[in-house]
């Protein structure tokens, strides 16, 4: 009978060797090993270790992997264990071959470090993206630092990939690569990356599918009745709960449940997310989670619900106002902007003169300041509050969430 021999299969890189990579095996201590080969003579850098995975036979494994790049074209030595292929096809090779292996058993212990090292190389990538505290902005580091914490596992590595390929940091636009990451993030669980497959789906000049953008969406309703929601998830849900409520005037039966069920303040959360705009400290401290939320609103150009609030008592210029009429269609009505004080001189009298810009029509129109409330009744303006007024936020805790819902 044949023993198993126990151990590690390793993965390193070097910055001396950029396009290579070292696959060997090891029954000790991973770290040791390493340590070992970056001491020999022959190596000007040291190794870093870029995965570590065990098996109960670590040598077939080993051979296993080896053959397989082999048979690639990827070895660059028959008799060396350097190979000439991407970490990410290594590791999912590898991964593979542990399932084999348990079959279909996972190691916990191993799964737990490599969790462990996917969560600190996500938070290593997204300092490096934003370039917080002591951490130096550098977007290409960020990539790669990134791209290791997805092939580790990291779901939410996925998202900000995403992010960097969308923007186009540290690499050219991609929208393609945009897809594929949150795809590879959704199909591992992660309903962030369904919500951004939903907004990109309405919003990509490549990829646009109104059909898959309701699909996407309803799997991440679904989603979220099996998670923990965190504040990062509230920022999509809050902008599934903006598109929803200005296509049909309210909010659907399946999101309002998932309200229900997992008890989401979302007052609460319109607060803090308010707080974080203005307050510079916690700028600071919620960096990642802002930077998301500025993410979502440049990528969706509805930043607010427009909601019809009857008798308005006082005017405001900060609010926008539209035409109320039954008779008129949603898309008839038109929303309206209404700027600063302007003084301008008609027939050489100079007085002051609010400008209204009609969003869909592009057109302009001046009323007088000592007119304005009349202009306002005689033709049936209602305002439309932003997201950062408080009577907002008590329209959709009392209205919204308590009138009748459209199944949908």
């Amino acid at each position: 009978m044949v023993s198993l021999l126990e151990g590690y299969i390793y993965v390193l890189t070097n910055e001396s060797m950029p396009n290579l990579l070292k696959i060997g095996k090891t029954t000790r201590d991973t770290f040791t090993r390493i340590t070992e080969l970056s001491n020999s003579t022959g190596v000007p850098t040291p190794f870093v270790l870029a995965f570590q995975q065990y098996f109960k036979d670590c040598h077939t494994a080993e051979s296993v992997i080896h053959k397989t790049l082999e048979l690639k074209g990827e070895r660059l030595n028959n008799n060396r264990e350097f190979f000439n292929s991407s970490l990410e096809s290594v590791i999912q090779l590898i991964l593979e071959l542990k399932f084999k292996e348990n079959d279909n058993l996972v190691d916990r212990t191993t799964n737990g470090l490599t969790e462990y090292k996917g969560k600190e190389l996500l938070s290593q990538g997204i300092a490096q993206y934003l370039g917080i505290g002591e951490t130096i902005q550098d977007y290409e580091e960020a990539l790669k630092t990134l791209k290791l914490a997805s092939n580790y596992g990291n779901q939410n590595a996925n998202r900000w990939l995403s992010m960097l390929y969308y923007k186009g940091d540290g690499t050219k636009k991609n929208e393609r690569m945009t897809f594929d990451y949150l795809k590879k993030g959704m199909n591992a669980g992660d309903v962030g990356s369904t919500a951004l497959l939903a907004l990109l789906s309405l919003h990509s000049k490549k990829y646009a599918n109104k059909e898959n953008c309701k699909k996407y969406w309803k799997l991440f309703l679904n989603g979220l009745q099996t998670e923990e929601i965190t504040d990062e998830l509230l920022i999509y849900l809050y902008e599934l709960i903006c598109l929803e409520v200005n296509e049909y005037g309210q909010i659907s039966l399946q999101t309002k449940n998932v309200i229900k069920e997992k008890n989401i303040n979302l007052i609460d959360y319109i607060k803090t997310r308010i707080l974080r705009t203005k307050d510079s400290e916690l700028n600071k401290c919620n960096y990642p989670i802002l930077f998301q939320e500025v993410f979502v609103d440049d990528l969706d150009d509805i930043r607010y619900i427009e909601i019809k609030v009857e008798n308005f008592t006082q005017f405001n210029n900060e609010k926008f106002y539209r035409n109320k009429s039954d008779e008129l269609s949603n898309q008839e009505l038109q929303t309206i902007n209404i700027d600063e004080l302007q003084e301008l001189m008609v027939n050489g009298i100079t007085e002051e003169y609010y400008c209204f810009k009609y969003i869909q029509s592009n057109s302009k129109r001046y009323v007088k300041k000592s007119d304005i409330a009349d202009y306002l009744s005689r033709h049936n303006y209602v305002e439309v509050y932003k997201t950062s007024d408080i009577k907002y936020l008590e329209y959709i805790l009392n209205t919204l969430l308590s009138e009748p819902i459209l199944s949908v």
